[in-house]
């Protein structure tokens, strides 16, 4: 699916915002500090369900402000439509696609797949594993949604085992390593 119109209302420096995608290809021309890259951050987060820039919501919203949106129409190859709205109303995150609460990213993933390379992911090449692993998990997971729920579970006993070994729980961890295999 590719984006047919897409609207931003105090999302960072972009105060309200509506623009219409009528070409498949779109760049992207501006002085520094005149949203860019929000934008491509306000396209990310309406196909992820989260920034590639910050982990806290409230970073994302107009410093005047106590809310922001963000909706996109979406068309696909056989004209199929599709909208998604994301919602941060007071440090309460909502998420529609079509109209319907979502509550797994999961579903996200299923309908707006979306890789991002930025040139803060030359840290993938330059920096250490674990770069590398989160863009090849984030890859996977668009290929592969239903992948994404295997990662979470690998995830949680990965931690868990983590735990055992700090505080040097052989037996736990024996059955962690057995999970993890």
């Amino acid at each position: 699916m590719r984006f047919s119109k897409v609207k931003v209302y105090h999302f960072r420096n972009l105060v309200d915002a509506e623009i219409e995608v009528k070409a498949k290809t779109i760049i992207l021309i501006g002085e520094n500090g005149q949203g860019k890259t929000n934008f491509l951050e306000a396209l990310y987060m309406l196909c992820f369900g989260s920034s590639f820039r910050t982990k806290r919501d409230r970073e994302i919203i107009n410093m005047q402000q106590e809310e922001m949106s963000l909706y996109a129409e979406l068309t696909g190859e056989d004209e199929e439509q599709a909208t998604v709205l994301f919602k941060n109303l007071k440090e309460k995150k909502e998420i529609l696609l079509n109209g319907k609460r979502i509550v797994d990213r999961k579903e996200l993933l299923e309908n707006v797949p979306c890789v991002l390379f930025s040139h803060e992911d030359m840290t993938f090449l330059l920096g250490g594993p674990e770069k590398r692993r989160l863009f090849l998990n984030q890859t996977m997971t668009l290929c592969r949604p239903e992948s994404l729920e295997t990662l979470r579970q690998y995830q949680k006993i990965l931690r868990m085992r983590n735990i055992c070994l700090k505080n040097g729980t052989k037996e736990l961890t024996a059955v962690y390593n057995e999970q993890l295999a």
